[in-house]
């Protein structure tokens, strides 16, 4: 995809145990640096839109927006153009794509 070729990656996965989700994992995949990012309130899965801005807001991902639902994931922007951020949150696991210039 030659969106991704532009912009550096990063992603963030949430954990989760009966559907349950307390935490978040990020990885940044160009220095390899992880974390683990505590929720302040178990959320979800799968997220459904509420839950889907509150990962986005706690995840260590910078870029904000608008969420949209296309198929399996919430995102913003809904049609990324190779330029500034894309992030995209997986309905059913809790998966964030970052993608930051």
């Amino acid at each position: 995809m030659a969106l991704l070729v532009f912009l550096v990656p990063a992603s963030c996965v949430i954990t989760d145990s009966d559907d349950l989700s307390t935490s978040i994992v990020v990885r940044f995949d160009e220095d390899g640096f992880t974390a683990v990012i505590g929720l302040e309130r178990p959320v979800r899965l799968p997220l459904n839109e509420d839950d889907a801005y509150y990962v986005m807001h706690h995840c260590s991902c910078t870029c904000r927006g608008d969420l949209v639902r296309l198929g399996d994931y919430w995102q913003y922007p809904e049609y990324p153009d190779g330029y500034g951020c894309f992030i995209r949150i997986h309905v059913h696991t809790g998966d964030v794509d970052c993608f930051t210039d």
